[in-house]
């Protein structure tokens, strides 16, 4: 894993998990707008959470998820999956061991009742 890490220049530096309908994707878009951070191209990065995927590689997961970002910058992305997704966790830590993990729960009734 350390090869790959060092030949891809994107890193991650927060990733946003949580229930579904928590307003994960709100946060995300909201942390968006800043001009220090840049956010993924797809609604939800499931790189981490999907074994297809993280089967891939990192090279493949720079071009999907952060092709044409300003490396400079900050780079938040999100999945909800990575919420009870324990391997999906320990694949994105030990990627990313300085990543830092935003976690967002809603009360489930609320949840439940807005999914509905």
């Amino acid at each position: 894993m350390s090869k790959q890490t060092k030949t891809m220049e994107t890193k991650i530096d927060v990733m946003i998990v949580g229930s579904q309908k928590a307003a994960t994707t709100g946060l995300l878009t909201l942390l968006g707008t800043h001009p220090e951070v840049e956010i993924q191209t797809h609604t939800e990065c499931v790189f981490f959470s999907k074994n297809d995927e993280f089967n891939r590689g990192l090279e493949w997961m720079r071009w999907k998820y952060f092709s044409g970002i300003n490396e400079s910058r900050k780079i938040i992305t999100k999945d909800i999956n990575l919420f009870r997704n324990r391997a999906g966790i320990e694949r994105m830590v030990g990627t990313f061991p300085r990543i830092q993990i935003v976690t967002m729960i809603r009360n489930p009734v609320d949840r439940a009742y807005s999914a509905f």
